[in-house]
């Protein structure tokens, strides 16, 4: 005798949450036989054993190294690890840089993200990328040259400054020791004169007081 598809169907969906509801570590798997068997057949599911957790000297092995930063380079970096919670690096979180090129980034993170490390650029693109490249090259080294004749002008600026300041120093500090050769001449030849012995008096107790000399700066 032949069920009807329905109350097959309603039967076999029975046993099939039966069989999820089990608690048993062993769980049964319902199967139907030919048609016209009503009765299912019980078959015991094999256990999937569970991959086994990774050492702890697997795990520091695979802990990547902080990045280096180039001389002369300032990065402000900050890496959150999802997994434990916490940052795995922080360095210069709190300086402020200008937002150029950041949605680039942001862009290409998005873009590789759900690719993972071993995805390979595909032949087309990477042609693509690499005429872009080229294209760019002449700009980036114009830029950079640009860049690098700006600094060699206002490091040259800034040695031109200090020169300047270290001869008007140096002059200054000129005029005063002609001043004040000027003044003990006076004394010298006017300072026994009755009219000026006053004032021979006041200069010389000026030229003996100690002087307090600030020294001109390197040229």
């Amino acid at each position: 005798m032949r069920l009807p598809l329905v109350m097959v169907c309603g039967l076999a969906a029975l046993a099939a949450l039966t069989a999820c509801a089990g608690t048993s570590r062993n769980p049964t798997v319902a199967r139907w036989g030919p048609a016209g068997d009503a009765s299912p057949t019980t078959v015991a599911a094999s256990p999937v054993p569970l991959p086994a957790a990774p050492t702890t000297t697997a795990r520091a092995s695979a802990t990547p190294a902080g990045p280096v930063v180039p001389r002369g380079v300032t990065a402000a970096i900050a890496v959150f690890d999802r997994r434990t919670g916490a940052f795995t690096e922080r360095r210069n979180v709190t300086m402020r840089f200008r937002s150029a090129s950041l949605v680039k980034l942001l862009i290409a993170l998005d873009y590789l993200w759900d690719r993972g490390p071993a995805y390979t650029v595909p032949a087309a693109e990477r042609s693509r990328l690499d005429a872009e490249a080229a294209r760019k090259a002449p700009e980036e080294r114009e830029r950079l040259e640009k860049a690098e004749a700006e600094a060699r002008a206002r490091q040259l600026a800034e040695q031109e400054a200090r020169a300047a300041a270290a001869r008007e120093c140096r002059r200054l500090e000129q005029e005063r020791l002609d001043g004040r050769a000027m003044l003990a001449d006076f004394v010298a030849k006017y300072g026994k004169v009755d009219e000026f012995k006053g004032i021979a008096g006041q200069i010389s107790a000026f030229l003996d007081k100690a002087r307090k000399v600030k020294p001109c700066p390197p040229a």
